[in-house]
């Protein structure tokens, strides 16, 4: 059976161009610096593997794999060796052909792992020099709770506006504040203590428009049934 794995960074990235209808759905949401084999989804994956229940898995690109190259070719050795072809649809590329490892395919792999790993880099320094010239300014406003502040609402949603967004995005799936924890705490950008969380929740910075929220689990019902 052919598996397909997706990866977006958040609930709300558009996942119409990595579905398919023709396999087996394993869905990650989270960075793609997170080692694949420490994402629940690719977990999944790996176990389907082990049981013989997959023989192929396609990806939209490598870099739904990851975006640091010695992680993205360890994931690679790891499913070759098991006699596994790992197709990259958005270049037309097979890891295996007839049983055996495509050398191209490990080649092209690499370079493009390498080009995934600098555009995170840069990323990271946009990030930085973005923090500088904003801290230049005296509108920067660091991580975590200021000194002497009380944590009202507005100040929690001045410091926690991203795990704000991700986790209504999450619970708007159907997912619960346990599970969106769990997510949450797997990317370094958003991690936050459990009881900040439920605080969140209790204060109503939670709630989810009820329009947005019927579309989501819709969706999120059609990617059930994929993965039924």
């Amino acid at each position: 059976m052919k598996a397909i794995y997706v990866r977006v960074s958040t609930p709300n990235q558009n996942l119409e161009r990595q579905l398919k209808k023709d396999g087996q759905l394993f869905i990650d949401i989270c960075s793609g610096s997170i080692p694949f084999m420490n994402r629940p989804g690719a977990i999944d994956l790996i176990n389907a593997v082990k049981l013989k229940k997959v023989d192929s898995i396609q990806v939209n690109a490598v870099d739904r794999l990851g975006r640091n190259m010695n992680d993205i070719l360890n994931t690679l050795k790891f499913f070759t060796d098991l006699g596994i072809d790992i197709h990259l649809e958005n270049i037309g590329l097979h890891t295996m052909v007839d049983g055996k490892t495509n050398p191209t395919a490990q080649l092209v792999i690499a370079i493009l792992g390498h080009i995934a790993e600098m555009e995170r880099d840069n990323i990271k320094q946009r990030t930085k020099e973005g923090i500088a010239v904003a801290r230049a300014s005296g509108k920067y406003v660091p991580k975590g709770r200021p000194r002497g502040s009380k944590n009202g609402v507005v100040v929690m949603v001045k410091h926690f506006g991203k795990q704000i967004e991700f986790a209504k995005g999450m619970l708007a799936m159907g997912k619960s504040l346990n599970q969106v924890h769990k997510q949450l705490c797997q990317v370094d950008d958003l991690k936050i203590a459990r009881g900040t969380l439920t605080k969140l929740k209790n204060e109503g910075l939670l709630d989810v428009d009820k329009a947005v929220e019927k579309k989501n689990r819709q969706t999120s019902n059609a990617l059930n049934m994929n993965l039924n």
